[in-house]
């Protein structure tokens, strides 16, 4: 049997939970700027980070794929216009993508500090917006120093008392 919808009434082409922003590209992109933030150069590769660095590009996604459209279609831009300006702050004529991590690390440097705050905005905003839900892992917790203690609150019943009879 066919389901029914009143004649005029529009039909969503995708349901708001299945909707995805960023395509293989950009994911790209956002992977390789997730792995400047939160790589320590002085420390060996962190186990599983790889893992945890396509969990936090997928969770970027599934964050900003809730947004309205033009901040959607913003953010976009703004992880192409990332990518492709290396050679105007680094010198160097490569994607931010295709850079070794510590000149990653020194070409994001240089945007966050830009003199333009509207250039300085474009890793501004992924770096917060990348912190919070790096840090919602369970695996990434324990470097903040987080071991879950206040995990035992959580089922606590409290006491009900009755309404005392007029």
């Amino acid at each position: 049997m066919a389901k029914r919808t009143l004649p005029g009434a529009v039909v969503p082409a995708t349901r708001d939970w299945e909707r995805t922003t960023y395509g293989r590209y950009e994911k790209r992109v956002l992977k390789a700027m997730a792995e400047a933030f939160f790589t320590d150069p002085d420390e060996p590769a962190a186990r599983g980070a790889d893992a945890r660095f396509g969990w936090l590009v997928d969770d970027v996604d599934d964050f900003i794929s809730q947004a309205s459209p033009t901040l959607r279609w913003g953010t976009r831009i703004a992880v192409w216009l990332v990518d492709l300006l290396p050679l105007l702050f680094i010198g160097r004529f490569s994607r931010c993508a295709n850079l070794p991590l510590d000149e990653r690390e020194r070409y994001l440097a240089t945007v966050e500090a830009s003199p333009l705050p509207r250039v300085a905005v474009l890793v501004v905003m992924f770096k917060t917006l990348m912190t919070i839900l790096y840090f919602e892992h369970p695996e990434a917790a324990p470097m903040l120093g987080y071991d879950g203690r206040h995990e035992r609150f959580r089922n606590v019943r409290l006491p009900v008392t009755q309404p005392e009879a007029p």
